[in-house]
């Protein structure tokens, strides 16, 4: 099987320095990539530098003007990238009826927006090399609501999914390829914000006894990021074998 190296290959991940994206960033780093580390400045974001020997890229996706400036340094300072893993995301989890609009806006302001910002940000980046990628992290809840807390969410991840096909469309003459990979439950932190305590343990429930593990869904950013020049890979969906058929 034909695949490209992931030696020396600059890639930038957001949400880096915990779950998913840590994994993802550790999987790059083990495989020879120079991963850039896009998270809240802290002790987390230098735990993970530190733990993948990436470059950290300090900035919180709330603000848009803070995650642009950091994005140009870091472009500024390597010169391209190889690819972008638009990993950070948030889980709130309410009914339509119980909700709040503060926490609906926090939920499209990170899940949304902010992939907004970051891709924005770093397309001058990306189409500077050759064969660029971008994968996009959505969810199995963008493609069906299981629970009536989850609708807020699903939306978010339903917007992810449709502007990674926008992506496709727009970024295909430059040659960059845009991939989602939408996971079920995994075994992480991300249900640490739920603000009702029977919906957050619904989620460490549904983690623990039918989750991936974060490493799981990096294998998956990996195997896309390997695939030879001409191979686009558009979605891939994965959930652990306890979890019920999706």
């Amino acid at each position: 099987m034909r695949t490209r190296t992931l030696n020396g290959r600059r890639v930038l991940v957001t949400g880096a320095s915990a779950g998913i994206g840590l994994a993802i960033a550790e999987a790059l780093s083990a495989a020879g990539a120079v991963p850039l580390l896009l998270a809240r400045p802290g002790a987390r974001l230098a735990d993970a530098v530190a733990r993948t020997g990436g470059l950290p890229v300090p900035a919180d996706l709330r603000s848009a003007s803070a995650t642009g400036e950091a994005i140009s340094r870091i472009g500024a300072q390597v010169g391209a990238f190889d690819a972008l893993v638009n990993n950070a995301g948030i889980v709130r989890l309410d009914t339509v009826a119980d909700g709040e609009r503060e926490q609906w806006q926090e939920l499209l302001d990170v899940n949304v927006l902010g992939l907004l910002d970051v891709t924005r940000a770093a397309l001058p980046f990306l189409t500077r090399g050759e064969a660029s990628q971008i994968i996009n992290i959505s969810s199995l809840a963008g493609q069906r609501v299981r629970h009536a807390a989850q609708s807020v969410y699903a939306a978010s991840k339903a917007a992810v999914d449709r502007i990674s096909a926008g992506l496709r469309l727009e970024l295909s003459a430059a040659g960059v390829r845009v991939t989602t990979v939408s996971p079920g439950f995994t075994l992480t932190n991300e249900g640490a914000g739920i603000t009702r305590p029977e919906l957050r343990k619904r989620m460490a429930d549904g983690q623990r006894q039918k989750g991936l593990l974060a490493a799981d869904v990096a294998d998956q950013v990996v195997q896309v990021l390997v695939a030879p020049d001409h191979v686009h890979i558009l979605e891939i969906s994965l959930q652990s074998i306890n979890q019920e058929y999706f």
